[in-house]
């Protein structure tokens, strides 16, 4: 009984990384999220002028990496719960994460865009209104809640393509070779 709980745990080695690289994701996505949001570079212009200009240049395209890389490292995660053979999910897992690194800037860009898309005039209205209402300072905490909306978007729209990316890599590798039942059968 211990060895078939054994087997059933998925590789620390790969759960480890994914967990590590989700938890840099979070950790870039907060941090450039809540600079774009608040106008930070300013800030930092004051004491390191040059350093200051570079992040104002970059600091989006760190949130919108940022958020791309968390949804597909999520849709990894997430992809790899439907998989039942742990070595295909290990194999799954690896393939997906070459993939994701190799489609990482073509999805940032696309997620981008069509996260970009908004849901319409009135409902823009309405959120300035309601944000404005509040006695909390309007406009950063608007700044705040539009930046949000979009990271989470742009994360959502690439937990698709993550899942998209598992579920190849893992057909493709589901099919070849034994899987671990059959391996453990044989010896």
């Amino acid at each position: 009984m211990a060895s078939q709980d054994k087997t059933d745990s998925p590789p620390k080695s790969q759960s480890f990384l994914l967990g590590r690289l989700t938890l840099l994701a979070v950790l870039v996505g907060v941090i450039s999220t809540a600079s774009y949001a608040l106008s930070m570079p300013m800030a930092i212009r004051q004491s390191n002028p040059d350093f200051g200009a570079w992040w104002d240049l970059n600091q989006f395209y760190f949130m919108e990496g940022a958020a791309t890389a968390l949804g597909l490292l999520v849709g990894i995660r997430i992809g790899r719960g439907f998989v039942s053979d742990p070595g295909a999910k290990a194999r799954g897992a690896n393939v997906a994460l070459v993939l994701a690194i190799i489609a990482l800037i073509p999805l940032m860009h696309l997620c981008g865009e069509v996260a970009r898309i908004s849901w319409g005039s009135r409902v823009i209205v309405a959120q300035g209104v309601a944000i404005g209402h509040i006695h909390f300072g309007g406009k950063p905490l608007d700044k705040v809640l539009t930046t949000g909306v979009y990271f989470f978007k742009t994360a959502g729209l690439a937990w698709l393509a993550g899942l998209a990316l598992f579920a190849v890599a893992a057909v493709v590798f589901t099919g070849r070779g034994k899987s671990s039942e059959e391996q453990t059968a044989a010896a």
